[in-house]
């Protein structure tokens, strides 16, 4: 086991504001009856929970992810200073690290703060999905598919970076640009590397374990506790759902597609490696080879079309040859979107009160609907474990395509759910190249119904709710009681105990 040592004047600093907020607050932190205190690290755009259990007078404790989005303001130095924080808090013994999905904001603390991890603790298993498996296919193809879709995306910023490229297309590239902030420093190069050797990092921390949906995992270390996997699903379609149907699978718009042929030509040329200067840039091209006019031909001044090619040529908006551009840029939106179609999804239940905290990852809509198909050993239904829920780590930062409505949130039923969401939202809404409004975390209509479903018991990145708030209208003088002696807000994180 990693030996305590001396904090640095940074630990020190926290627990200096420490002491000062507890005297202001809650009095969760002096109950002795708590059965896990869950610990949001907050103050960034990413996941990092740490969940201590209690086993008679010993605690035991699981770490969820641990990273934060690239671009965050000294992203390097807060990581590295939560894995300082949680090796102090738990002596640098974690039971359990889980690696829900393979994405930059979940795991850049495995290469930021690789050194702590692999110096500093012990860490007796590490919780990962089917899906990381190499001798599995989907975890090939999974990799196959974001490489490709590199490959496309980096053709397009090729040709939009070109000299004399249009405003328009400038535009367009810079708002490609902005998008890659999800990949760690360095651009597409670093996009495979850089979050691989994170990954690699991570699973080579502990024994590792791959799940899949319907496993049941009981441990002896965590009496009276019961983790079921729901996802990510084994059906390959399932996988590749990353939007629903409006008004029933989630809370707001998909995206509005391009068009099929488009997206099968920018795939299919950039997985055969295929740049738009090549020789073979027609197969970038919306229509069939026999339906293009050659170039030198089109513009060969003794021809009688002449006088056409030249109107052509200067209403560059009706142009159509660059058209796969367009879909270049919808997959730049969606990159990686099947990764976070396999995160691994968790419901940790307590067998004497059948309350569920439920752990998604950034599991989109695929994933979701994928549970209905799931099968427990015993009687135990998802229906079942949604139902019971009393804490809900909210996914991929409250986007509105990683929550279900019907069959998801809508289930929900404990009046005593919590909702928690690792985001900082001025962050994310910060112009981003040609992204003036960044991205919609939280989304609007997602945010207003888990308000209601929760009662207004939302713990946020980017607040110290409810420090200092006023009662919200729809819990009564209990559950506002309850809810403030359950919580206890400090300047980087948030822990919420349960009973």
């Amino acid at each position: 086991m990693a030996t305590k040592k001396a904090a640095s004047t940074l630990t020190r600093a926290r627990k200096t504001t420490t002491t000062r907020r507890v005297k202001s607050s809650n009095a969760a932190t002096s109950r002795s009856d708590w059965k896990v205190r869950i610990r949001m690290y907050r103050k960034w755009l990413g996941d990092c929970f740490l969940l201590t259990f209690r086993n008679g007078a010993k605690e035991e404790h699981i770490l969820i992810d641990c990273g934060a989005l690239s671009g965050t303001p000294a992203g390097k130095a807060t990581i590295r200073a939560a894995a300082e924080d949680i090796r102090t808090t738990t002596d640098g013994a974690l039971r359990a690290l889980v690696v829900t999905h393979e994405h930059w904001d979940h795991v850049s603390g495995f290469s930021d703060a690789a050194d702590i991890f692999e110096d500093k603790f012990k860490i007796d298993e590490v919780w990962a999905a089917w899906t990381e498996d190499p001798n599995q296919t989907v975890a090939n193809e999974k990799k196959k598919q974001r490489l490709n879709q590199l490959a496309a995306i980096e053709a397009g910023l090729q040709h939009w970076n070109k000299p004399g490229s249009t405003e328009e297309q400038q535009q367009m590239g810079a708002a490609v640009t902005a998008l890659l902030d999800f990949m760690p420093p360095g651009g597409l190069a670093a996009f495979s590397d850089g979050t691989n050797t994170a990954m690699k990092t991570a699973l080579g921390l502990g024994k590792l374990q791959f799940l899949e949906p319907g496993d049941i995992l009981t441990k002896s270390w965590l009496p009276g506790i019961q983790v079921f996997v729901l996802g990510p699903p084994k059906d390959i379609k399932a996988l590749r759902n990353t939007t629903g149907n409006e008004d029933t699978d989630m809370y707001a718009l998909s995206l509005v597609a391009a068009s099929d042929a488009s997206l099968t030509q920018a795939f299919s040329a950039a997985a055969r490696g295929q740049l738009p200067d090549s020789d073979v840039q027609d197969t970038y091209r919306p229509f069939d080879r026999y339906l293009q006019w050659d170039e030198a031909v089109w513009e060969d001044q003794s021809q009688p079309w002449h006088s056409l090619s030249i109107s052509y040529a200067e209403e560059k908006d009706r142009r159509v040859d660059n058209d796969w551009l367009n879909s270049v840029a919808e997959l730049a939106l969606q990159l990686d979107s099947y990764t976070n179609n396999t995160s691994l999804v968790l419901a940790f239940q307590f067998e004497d009160s059948g309350d569920v905290l439920l752990f998604v990852g950034d599991a989109q809509i695929g994933n979701w609907l994928s549970w209905s198909n799931v099968k427990f050993k015993g009687k135990t239904t998802v229906s079942d474990l949604l139902a019971k829920t009393i804490f809900y780590k909210v996914g991929h930062h409250g986007s509105h395509n990683a929550t279900l409505k019907t069959g998801g949130l809508e289930v929900m039923q404990s009046p005593r759910l919590v909702a928690s969401i690792p985001v900082d939202q001025e962050f994310a809404h910060r112009p981003k190249g040609g992204c003036p409004n960044g991205w919609d975390m939280p989304a609007g209509p997602l945010l207003k119904a888990i308000t209601e479903k929760t009662k207004g018991r939302i713990l946020r990145g980017d607040s110290d709710f409810p420090q200092g708030a006023k009662q919200p209208s729809r819990l009564n003088d209990r559950e506002w009681k309850d809810f403030l002696n359950s919580v206890n807000v400090e300047e980087n994180y948030i822990e919420y105990f349960v009973s």
